[in-house]
């Protein structure tokens, strides 16, 4: 009898996960989704969903989306995002899986005008679903648009879009590729606003695909990766504007690959940073708050002007490159308090975890009185190589 219901217990463990499994072929796998809001406020969710038969007949090497077929969008409407999820089954002939979904686009106008918490509400609860996808806002676009725009190098759209983010990230410096739960860890942060990647579109409209044919064949059209944006609370408040982006990843440590412009014609200079490293330390000082941010770059001088071409420059480059990269910084600091009026770098999250005893006697009033007042002393230190191009004497 024992042995009886060792064995019965082994078939039912065994088994188990048979009960709710079902066939793909019976399901809709989605890549990406967008969301926007209609003339009546309703949310309306585009899918791009992915045709398992026409993409496993693709090599991975050759042929677009263009060809057609390898993605599917659906779009549907409703007052909640879950019931616009679960009546795409009017339009597609499977209910749709969101385990697989790499990519989720909000547009501009709803991230600015509903908290981003309620919008992303059912994407936490739902268990089913994954938190492992890159979130990203549409620039003066619909996601709808965004998600039957066709892309040149990669089968699958989304793949084009979420290699272009970390591409941008990695060479330029100028987007964030954070996943849903490392986002909604930096929005629960105390003392710190979230960022998200931007996205918008480049080219006419005229090539969007018509919805009754449900599928991307917009070829006149690019997809961009756009300036980052920026909240303050749950809301989308702005786009952060040229250099600043750069200056963003790189007091954020986040910076891996991006290139500062010196001077012009002869004196011109163009350093790629290859490595950087920054730290803050915050302090009062005579009744004054104040933040020391030591910031730490290796560059690579990939371009010099001819009066900068000989080893007698290179203390005159390092000091440029220095106060060039200073220069941008305080700029960007003086954005964050005055214009973009929003605390991405995290400075009050800085007094929260390295001064917290001060920082209790002024957390209430932080971002109405302290935040614009606070100072900053920014130090940059530039290692230039010791060998190659810059040293050589020519």
């Amino acid at each position: 009898m024992k042995y009886k219901v060792i064995f019965l217990l082994i078939i039912v463990i065994m088994f188990n996960g048979i009960i709710n499994s079902r066939e793909l072929n019976e399901l809709a796998i989605v890549s990406a989704m967008g969301i926007e809001l209609n003339e009546n406020g309703e949310y309306v969710l585009t899918a791009q969903i992915l045709n398992p038969k026409k993409s496993g007949n693709s090599s991975s090497g050759g042929g677009s989306s263009a060809d057609g077929a390898i993605v599917t969008v659906y779009t549907n409407s409703s007052e909640s995002v879950q019931n616009a999820v679960r009546y795409m089954i009017k339009e597609s002939p499977q209910r749709l899986y969101l385990a697989h979904m790499e990519l989720l686009i909000l547009s501009d106008e709803l991230a600015s005008s509903k908290e981003i918490t309620d919008t992303l509400d059912f994407f936490i609860r739902d268990n089913e679903g994954s938190s492992n996808f890159t979130l990203a806002i549409s620039k003066d676009c619909n996601p709808s648009d965004v998600l039957k725009t066709l892309t040149p190098l990669e089968t699958v759209p989304t793949e084009n879009i979420i290699n272009s983010i970390g591409a941008a990230r990695k060479y330029q410096g100028i987007s964030v590729d954070k996943l849903l739960m490392e986002q909604l860890e930096v929005l629960l942060c105390d003392g710190k606003e979230m960022v998200v990647t931007s996205i918008s579109l480049d080219g006419e409209e005229d090539g969007l695909q018509k919805e009754e044919d449900l599928a991307t064949t917009n070829v006149d059209t690019k997809i961009v990766i756009d300036d980052l944006a920026y909240f303050k609370g749950n809301k989308l408040k702005g786009y952060i504007e040229g250099d600043d982006n750069i200056m963003y990843n790189l007091l954020t440590n986040n910076l891996q690959n991006s290139v500062i412009n010196i001077g012009e014609e002869k004196d011109r200079i163009a350093a790629e940073i290859i490595n950087s490293g920054c730290k803050m330390k915050p302090k009062r000082e005579n009744g004054e708050y104040i933040i020391d941010i030591d910031i730490n770059v290796e560059c690579n001088v990939t371009e010099l002007g001819e009066n900068l071409s000989t080893k007698d420059n290179l203390e005159k480059i390092t000091k440029d490159i220095n106060n060039e990269i200073k220069s941008k910084v305080s700029k960007f600091i003086y954005n964050t308090q005055n214009v973009y009026e929003s605390d991405v770098i995290g400075l009050e999250n800085v007094f929260y975890k390295h001064l917290n005893k001060e920082y209790k006697l002024i957390q209430k009033d932080f971002n109405e009185k302290y935040f614009q007042k606070i100072k900053t002393n920014v130090n940059v230190s530039t290692k230039l190589p010791d060998e190659g191009g810059i040293v050589k004497q020519w």
